[in-house]
């Protein structure tokens, strides 16, 4: 599994505005501020062929947005199959726990949910995200390797014992599959 996680050549993309590199640390998967999170197919342009651009306009089209949504469960109960990508670790985030909306440098874990349409009976895919002390905690903790099939189900509020303050708690099952 450790070879998974190993990246040879660094891939470069660019996310608002500012150059990203992928550099997954070497024992777990965790890609730090600055870095990018999802690989992406680039291509020198002053070095590009007929064939690459050919290539490229040829592509197919996925129906995948890399945007992810952020996961605030609501009801207690609430379960997601998901996919472990990644934690970003100090990502900037909105503080939704303020009245004056201000950002806060947060451990976020990064997930890909599967989902089935109710339409039309396909199954897609969406990025989610979560900064859930518990649940980034659990991940590292544990050393969740990418791309590992978790049922995350939404446990409720509860009361640490030390100090009073409430947080999100989750349930993390394994999803036992066979390909």
């Amino acid at each position: 599994m450790a070879n998974d996680l190993k990246i040879e050549n660094p891939i470069s993309a660019f996310e608002n505005n500012e150059i990203a590199i992928v550099k997954p640390n070497e024992n777990r998967t965790i890609a730090v501020a600055d870095e990018k999170r999802i690989p992406l197919a680039t291509f020198d342009i002053n070095n590009a062929s007929d064939a690459m651009l050919e290539a490229i306009s040829n592509a197919p089209q996925m129906n995948f947005n890399t945007k992810a949504e952020y996961w605030t469960p609501e009801n207690k109960g609430e379960r997601k199959r998901l996919i472990f990508q990644f934690i970003a670790e100090k990502e900037k985030t909105k503080n939704t726990m303020s009245e004056d909306p201000e950002y806060v440098f947060l451990d976020v874990a990064y997930f890909v949910e599967l989902k089935k349409d109710e339409k039309t009976g396909k199954m897609h895919q969406q990025m989610l995200k979560n900064a859930s002390t518990v649940m980034v905690s659990y991940l590292q903790n544990n050393y969740i390797p990418k791309h590992a099939i978790l049922d995350v189900e939404y446990q409720g509020k509860k009361r640490s014992k030390k100090g009073g303050f409430s947080f999100d708690d989750f349930a993390f099952i394994p999803v036992p599959v066979q390909f």
